[in-house]
């Protein structure tokens, strides 16, 4: 299949999966093996802790809709258009009582995420998914020192790649957008 034919979004992924390829052969082939070891399994569990991370999140975010009243849903509706107006006008602080109701359905619908509240807190850090990867990195760093193949600057390398290259990835794909909305304009 020519690459012409892809969308945006399969192109991204199949050049971030080249690029991490290309990463991890050439920290191979270049480095010392025990740097290469805890490089490469450092940067895949974190990056496995990040789409755990991501996807609890998504579903979460998903549910809390779902199980959502309308009047909540249309309150979010109606504070996300104050809030893009509030951005161009400043509007002084002097509300109708109606804009306050609005606003207090908004904060009901979102106190849902609000860290410090037992419902979210809790049960987001105790998901499986997401301990999963996090034990996965654990065992992974004892099976690496039990082995003799850890290197802490490897190690603390792949974190650090894999933090800069996610980082990089995500502002690429929001430029993107960015593009594509200005060629439909």
């Amino acid at each position: 299949m020519p690459i012409k034919n892809l969308k945006n979004g399969k192109k991204m992924r199949i050049i971030s999966v080249l690029l991490v390829g290309v990463l991890f052969l050439g920290i191979y082939l270049l480095a010392e093996q025990k740097f290469a070891w805890s490089f490469i399994f450092a940067f895949i569990a974190f990056c496995g802790i990040i789409f755990a991370v991501f996807f609890t999140q998504k579903n979460k975010i998903y549910q809390l809709i779902a199980n959502a009243t309308q009047e909540e849903l249309e309150a979010l509706a109606m504070s996300d258009k104050e809030a893009k107006e509030e951005e161009f006008y400043r509007e002084d602080n002097n509300s109708s009582l109606e804009g306050e109701k609005e606003k207090a359905k908004y904060r009901t619908f979102w106190g849902n995420f609000d860290k410090n509240s037992n419902k979210v807190g809790v049960k987001m850090f105790f998901m499986p998914f997401r301990l999963l990867a996090y034990a996965f990195l654990v065992v992974g760093f004892f099976i690496l020192l039990k082995q003799d193949f850890l290197d802490i600057v490897g190690f603390f390398s792949g974190l650090a790649a894999a933090n800069i290259i996610i980082v990089s990835f995500y502002f690429l794909s929001l430029g993107m957008k960015e593009f594509q909305s200005r060629l439909k304009s």
